[in-house]
């Protein structure tokens, strides 16, 4: 029991041969820290003491889409599969919708069906949106030393491909206008949010010499970010181990991060960074235009933004 609440056998749509899993009611938001970390309590208690066979991989997972990520509460390791699994704490129509819809995405990546858990079973619902936005907390610290490769902002997705008519230029491209003249306000947010500054730092100044972070961003997948007062915020991806429509989900996801930031900058009518020489959005416009300029007179280029980080 916790707090005098008594543990109930919560409804699911896993497989038979998984055991009956007890907790106490949970209140809302289900992905709180604190749900994850009472209900991942029940599920591995439930898993040591049943014979399934399966165990809890991980907690607190995402997928990254084009319209957002989706929060995996759980993914548990049955057999030779690895299950994704999502925590309700209410069995509404809502819950249902997201279920329906995430059950949808999930399956059509390749993965396993997706098992939910809720307080009473989910009824049939049509497909909603489980996408939440993009934020700060998507991003974490990389465990470890990072494997050394050539990371880059973008490279073709097929040969011949041209960087300015490619997926990715118009996310970067809104990325770089919306943070431009608050890119300090962003860099503070996203330093908090790793841990590397204090929840009172609310700008923090772009490094004249440039600084590079390994990052873990949704799915676990590396990502650098590389900031510098000349180019700014960016995020570059292992070029051999990325596929491109992850990278390309990501621009996007972040563009509109970038702009959900200017617009809410503007409408609290936010103080904007000095300007001290070129700025990182005129450094975007210069280096994407010289690129242009290259790509239709020669040979198409391997990439924009390129850094070799360690050995390869």
């Amino acid at each position: 029991m916790f707090d005098g609440m008594k543990e109930r056998v919560w409804a699911t749509d896993a497989p038979a041969s998984w055991p009956k899993v007890s907790c106490v009611p949970l209140h809302p938001p289900s992905d709180s820290p604190v749900n994850l970390a009472r209900f991942g309590e029940a599920l591995k208690k439930a898993f040591w003491t049943g014979d399934s066979g399966c165990r809890l991989s991980s907690t607190g997972r995402t997928r990254l889409s084009s319209y957002g990520i989706l929060d995996v509460s759980f993914e548990v390791a049955d057999g030779a599969r690895m299950v994704p699994v999502i925590l309700y704490v209410r069995a509404d129509r809502e819950s249902a919708a997201h279920f329906a819809a995430a059950r949808l995405f999930l399956e059509g990546r390749g993965e396993p069906s997706p098992v939910y858990f809720a307080p009473s079973k989910l009824g049939e619902a049509e497909p909603g949106h489980p996408f939440r936005p993009f934020h700060a907390g998507d991003l974490r610290r990389w465990a470890g030393e990072p494997p050394g490769g050539e990371f880059s902002m973008w490279w073709p997705a097929s040969e011949g491909e041209m960087f300015s008519c490619s997926r990715t230029f118009p996310f970067i491209d809104r990325a770089y206008r919306s943070l431009s003249g608050y890119e300090t306000y962003v860099h503070a947010a996203i330093m908090r949010s790793l841990g590397y500054e204090g929840e009172g730092v609310g700008r923090l100044k772009l490094p004249g010499g440039g600084e590079t972070f390994s990052l873990e961003g949704p799915e676990g997948a590396l990502v650098l970010l590389s900031v510098s007062r000349e180019k700014g915020i960016r995020f570059l991806f292992p070029v051999t181990k990325t596929p491109h429509a992850y990278r390309d989900a990501f621009w996007q996801v972040f563009s509109e991060y970038a702009a959900f930031w200017n617009a809410a900058a503007c409408g609290k009518k936010f103080s904007t960074d000095p300007v001290e020489g070129q700025t990182p959005l005129g450094w975007w416009e210069q280096a994407s235009a010289a690129m242009k300029l290259e790509e239709e007179r020669g040979p198409r280029l391997s990439g924009f933004g390129t850094m070799t980080l360690g050995k390869t």
